[in-house]
């Protein structure tokens, strides 16, 4: 019994053995592809993110930098909304959280703000702000 069962897989293993080979490339042909698709997903959110943080900081900075001195209540209250959206979009990036924490966002956003109100300072660290998250937006591409 054991005999017939070895001169049976020699008859038929040499026919096997292409599709073997067939259905090895195509796993790991799929498991290349899938792990490059979430990489450019993973990319494409991280963009998306920077994008949308730089909008409500740029915004923000924009209404809040250009409030006249006798502003209205309903003026002074968009600049304070926008700046609670931009704390909120600071505080809720997912995909960049790391590169957040790095470039050290929000405490520079809290000592920036101050002056931008005052119009003492705050608009070169904004700036300089702006630089360095695009700068580190653009490093995901090299």
């Amino acid at each position: 019994m054991v005999q017939h069962f070895r001169d049976w897989v020699v008859r038929i293993a040499p026919g096997l053995w292409p599709v073997v080979t067939l259905l090895i490339g195509i796993y790991v042909g799929g498991t290349v592809t899938s792990r490059n698709q979430r990489k450019q997903w993973v990319l494409d959110n991280k963009r998306n993110e920077f994008r949308e943080l730089i909008s409500a900081i740029t915004r923000t900075v924009t209404l809040v930098a250009n409030l006249p001195q006798g502003a209205g209540p309903e003026e002074r209250k968009a600049a304070g909304d926008a700046e609670l959206t931009a704390i909120a979009m600071i505080n809720d990036r997912i995909f960049i959280a790391r590169e957040m924490a790095e470039l050290n966002v929000l405490n520079r956003w809290h000592k920036m703000m101050p002056g931008l109100v005052n119009r003492s300072q705050g608009s070169e660290d904004f700036d300089k702000l702006k630089e360095d998250l695009i700068n580190t937006a653009m490093k995901l591409y090299e």
